[in-house]
């Protein structure tokens, strides 16, 4: 159906496109490439025809390709399909916080793509910032000692988590010490920790913050 549209109206981008896709869907990516070649060739303003040949040469490990395609595509018109690819891109180029960029911009939509980003960003990114991820609440329990609890709302496994609890001694100086959770913190898991610090009478007398965790990976 695809070739005799073609045939009949060969000037028509989108069909050269869809010549693409059923030939990427089949794995015959060389194939989909001279397609949307050809669908460029006669739209070179309509986003999908430089994203899909972008994916296309990524599919075949054809980088520079790939990111040519993929960056003309977003300049067009950005979609989280194009950012993730982008972002496996530098991601393999060891450029890491370009990947997180791209990853992030991704994740910003509810479909495949997004969700997918959001899962290699949390990977990337968690280890080094993991208060963007974690959530901290701290209490006091009856002796005035600090007690910090840690939830997990992410879909990986943390732990080694390093924290830096900052807090005004008896002389009015800001101290800092440090204190490491190596419990194993699940996906939707909550734990709590004593630290041993105190007593405060008030939250306004300390802060926590989480530095470092690490990523347990199956």
């Amino acid at each position: 159906m695809s070739d005799e549209a073609v045939r009949l109206v060969p000037e028509e981008s989108s069909f050269h496109a869809l010549q693409g896709d059923i030939a990427m869907a089949e794995n015959r990516t060389a194939e989909a490439i001279d397609h949307y070649a050809d669908a460029i060739t006669r739209d070179s303003q309509f986003f999908y025809n430089h994203l899909q040949v972008g994916l296309a040469h990524l599919k075949r490990n054809e980088r520079d390709s790939a990111e040519t395609h993929l960056d003309a595509s977003v300049d067009l018109f950005a979609t989280a399909d194009a950012r993730h690819a982008l972002g496996t891109l530098a991601e393999a180029q060891g450029d890491l916080q370009g990947a997180i960029e791209h990853y992030n911009i991704a994740s910003s939509s509810d479909n495949a793509a997004g969700r997918t980003a959001q899962g290699a960003m949390v990977r990337l990114d968690l280890p080094q910032n993991p208060g963007r991820y974690l959530q901290v609440a701290t209490a006091t329990d009856a002796q005035g000692q600090l007690i910090v609890q840690i939830s997990n709302p992410t879909g990986v496994t943390v732990a080694n988590l390093g924290m830096a609890v900052r807090f005004y001694d008896s002389q009015g100086t800001v101290r800092e010490t440090n204190r490491v959770m190596n419990q194993a913190l699940q996906p939707g898991q909550r734990v709590q920790l004593a630290t041993g610090l105190g007593p405060f009478s008030s939250a306004n007398s300390y802060q926590v913050e989480l530095q470092n965790a690490r990523i347990i990976t199956d």
